[in-house]
């Protein structure tokens, strides 16, 4: 009697193991599975393809730092977006493109080329913009044979934002940043050394001001569509000029669409953009080709040709 006693209290003690490891198993998985369902929310708020960009030089108008702030300013707001993960930049397109002096000082009359650029690189977005004011302030109290040099830098951007799809300017806004900085200097310091100080005091400056521009420039973009194009169709394959580094997925469905009919305002006759073109088919990603193109099938509908627009489903 005691041995069945025992042995009972063997068989209890695996059965309650088991059901309290199937009990863990199956709170795991249910955990598991609503932490995938809200990623996958998240995911679905935030556009998954990257839009190729291109940012074009940026330019000072201010009277201080020049070409050197300049291309600063340009190549790290380059930097910050491509950290963003929203956007890819070519860098074939280096200096093929205008720049934000001409765009601005042209009254609009370089549009047409700069769209007509834009859509032959295959672009979705294109910034360019203006410093239109930097400074550093300098500030001396002597302290007997000690100096307390007191510097203080500031920069004002205005970023705009064109997407080509639409082929309109759909942000514009100015960002500020200041910085200051203290220190103590027993001998007078040579000019070389202030002029990199000053520089230097500059380049923070506009190290603050990039994460806002950053937001802005992701957040307007953000509620335009990703459009790619079909570069070549042979037999069943349709070959799109977008692939695995814009966050192309083989499975993912794409609609093609004919292209939207130019909107005008009927008494300004101001310009004010695209018709969403009709949808005349869907196809399936099914593989990909090249550094960074992919290779559709149809899915349903009529018959796509080379160079209609691509869009998500």
């Amino acid at each position: 009697m005691k041995q069945i006693l025992i042995n009972y209290r063997i068989l209890l003690s695996i059965f309650l193991t088991i059901s309290l490891l199937g009990g863990c198993s199956l709170f795991s998985q249910k955990r598991n599975t609503l932490i995938k369902r809200q990623s996958a929310i998240k995911k679905k708020k935030k556009y998954f393809i990257k839009k190729n960009a291109a940012i074009l030089p940026i330019y000072n108008s201010s009277r201080v730092g020049g070409d050197f702030l300049a291309t600063y300013t340009t190549e790290s707001l380059r930097l910050s977006l491509i950290k963003s993960g929203n956007f890819i930049f070519l860098p074939e397109l280096k200096g093929q493109l205008l720049t934000s002096k001409q765009v601005l000082s042209s009254g609009g009359s370089y549009w047409p080329e700069i769209l007509k650029k834009a859509k032959d690189h295959q672009l979705n977005t294109i910034i360019f913009g203006e410093i239109k004011d930097a400074f550093v302030r300098k500030k001396v109290d002597e302290i007997g044979f000690v100096k307390e040099v007191y510097l203080l830098s500031g920069v004002r951007v205005e970023i705009r934002v064109i997407d080509v799809e639409a082929e309109v300017e759909i942000g514009k806004k100015e960002f500020e940043s200041y910085v200051e900085d203290k220190s103590f200097e027993i001998m007078s310091v040579d000019a070389k050394t202030l002029l990199t100080r000053r520089n230097l005091l500059l380049n923070r400056a506009v190290d603050l001001v990039l994460p806002k521009i950053n937001r802005f420039v992701s957040s307007n973009q953000h509620a335009k569509d990703w459009t790619g194009r079909i570069a070549r169709i042979d037999g069943e394959n349709i070959y799109i000029n977008a692939g695995k580094r814009n966050g192309i997925k083989v499975g993912d469905i794409l609609r093609v669409v004919m292209e939207g009919k130019k909107i005008y305002d009927p008494q300004s006759g101001a310009y004010l953009g695209k018709s969403k073109g009709m949808t005349k088919a869907t196809i399936e990603i099914v593989e990909f080709f090249g550094s960074n193109g992919s290779i559709a099938q149809i899915h349903s509908g009529g018959t796509p040709a080379v160079g209609d627009k691509v869009k998500l489903y």
